[in-house]
């Protein structure tokens, strides 16, 4: 299973448009990107950034699909991957048990507030 993992780690990797060598590599130059971004000061004033040191918002990202800041990425995510609403075809989908599962994890791991 390692071995699998391994292989995996060192195949060619693209996202959005763009080929990388490994996942490393995707996620180093995606770093560097938001990087920049956070040095911009009209970007860390949208409603629910986080007040928090620009590394540990780096730390807790994994670019350009997982942030822990507003997604400088979501316009191009959406053009990329989105298609527009046709009203003879309904979008319906069912809710993801691993999500479900994750969030209810994610909660109960949360201290409340209030306590001490």
């Amino acid at each position: 299973m390692r071995r699998n993992f391994e292989e995996r780690r060192n195949q060619k990797v693209e996202c959005q448009g763009i080929t990388f060598e490994n996942d490393d590599a995707r996620r180093e130059y995606s770093l560097g990107i938001l990087r920049e971004k956070l040095k911009d000061l009209e970007f860390r004033k949208i409603k629910g950034f986080p007040i928090d040191e620009d590394e540990d918002i780096l730390a807790l990202s994994d670019p350009p699909c997982y942030m822990a800041c507003p997604n400088p990425w979501l316009g191009d995510l959406v053009r990329i991957h989105g298609k527009l609403y046709d009203r003879d075809n309904p979008y319906s989908r069912k809710p993801s048990v691993f999500l479900w599962e994750l969030s209810l994890l994610c909660l109960s791991k949360m201290p409340l507030r209030g306590a001490q």
